[in-house]
């Protein structure tokens, strides 16, 4: 079975099933750019390439099959952060047969065997029952998280289901262009996060926009991972204009109750964070009587800088682009090896 359809319904149909199996709002745009990026260079081979009517007019027509369709999305959902590999839903559990090639001999025959003549072949029985166990559940425990994670990719239920009604959780536009920068944001270990884990997980596949991200976003994350840290937080109202940033306590620090404070400065890669506004924020440091302060940015401190931050260990820390990447990587919900990013 074919699937023929226009390039913009297609499209269509890659973004708002992304949309339904993430929560992420994804513009034809945007899907585009990913896509393009992930051509230029991956460690994953395409299933299925796209490359005809990516750039093509919405009206051009194309022709695919329904598994690569589900390959298209799997690799959206991979270039967003969604999920750990860009593997379809076949590829998944042929590759855990792989690496598992005893587990068919342990599984009993299947009722739709004796159809076939034998031998049986191991694949087929394999898919027999890994189908059956993710319509109907339970399976051996060895297989649970790949079944979860094999239904996460696979698009048969979609097409064989009701309409449904979905406007998104979170549009990606909104990292990088917020609509409303809100007021002060208060949270805590236990309480709601700061930053939507939607756009963690995105900045963690697409570590190239972390200096793209509006620079309240980069606040919020920041504080973010203070909270998940210990600390309860406070992102002081926007103003954009330096000074502190972020404010988190706890009561069990060291050697007591601590309270760190943080300037956070969202730069191009290019730019990098001088020696005055260093020096104006470790007077801010001394005027509330934090504990330490930490100078958090998407790029990097100026020589003269870092070497002001290098003289005050214990009470000025620095956390550039690398450490950011780190922190990421700690928040994310699907890690990635670096050799994979």
């Amino acid at each position: 079975m074919n699937i023929n359809t226009s390039a913009g319904s297609l499209k269509d149909q890659i973004t708002e099933t992304v949309g339904i199996k993430t929560g992420l709002v994804v513009t034809h745009a945007e899907m585009v750019d990913l896509m393009e990026r992930s051509l230029r260079g991956t460690l994953y081979n395409w299933y299925y390439l796209p490359k005809e009517w990516l750039h093509a007019d919405t009206s051009v027509w194309v022709r695919l099959r329904p598994d690569d369709l589900e390959s298209l999305v799997t690799r959206l959902m991979y270039l967003c952060g969604a999920i750990q590999t860009p593997l379809t839903s076949d590829q998944l559990l042929f590759k855990f047969l792989k690496d598992h090639p005893t587990i068919v001999t342990e599984m009993p025959p299947h009722e739709e065997e004796e159809l076939f003549p034998p031998p049986m072949r191991r694949g087929l029985r394999f898919q027999w029952w890994t189908a059956q166990w993710i319509s109907s559940g339970g399976g051996p425990e060895i297989l649970r998280d790949v079944l979860t994670d094999v239904e996460r990719r696979s698009i048969f239920k979609l097409f064989f289901s009701r309409p449904q009604t979905w406007d998104g959780r979170a549009h990606l536009r909104d990292l990088f262009d917020m609509p409303n920068l809100g007021g002060e944001a208060v949270s805590g270990p236990g309480t709601a996060p700061l930053i939507d884990q939607l756009f963690i997980d995105y900045l963690h596949a697409q570590q190239e926009d972390i200096a793209r991200m509006h620079w309240r976003q980069f606040e919020l994350l920041v504080g973010e991972w203070f909270r998940r840290s210990g600390y309860s937080v406070v992102v002081t109202l926007p103003s954009g204009d330096g000074g502190i940033d972020i404010r988190a306590s706890r009561d069990d620090g060291i050697v007591g109750p601590e309270l760190v404070v943080a300037q956070a400065k969202r730069y191009r890669v290019d730019r990098t964070v001088d020696i005055d506004s260093v020096k104006a924020f470790w007077t801010d440091i001394d005027e509330v009587g934090a504990t330490r302060g930490v100078v958090a940015t998407t790029s990097s401190l100026a020589k003269g800088a870092r070497k002001f931050c290098e003289a005050r260990p214990y009470r000025l820390t620095v956390a550039e682009n690398a450490t950011v990447r780190e922190w990421l990587a700690e928040l994310a919900s699907n890690p990635r090896e670096r050799s994979a990013q």
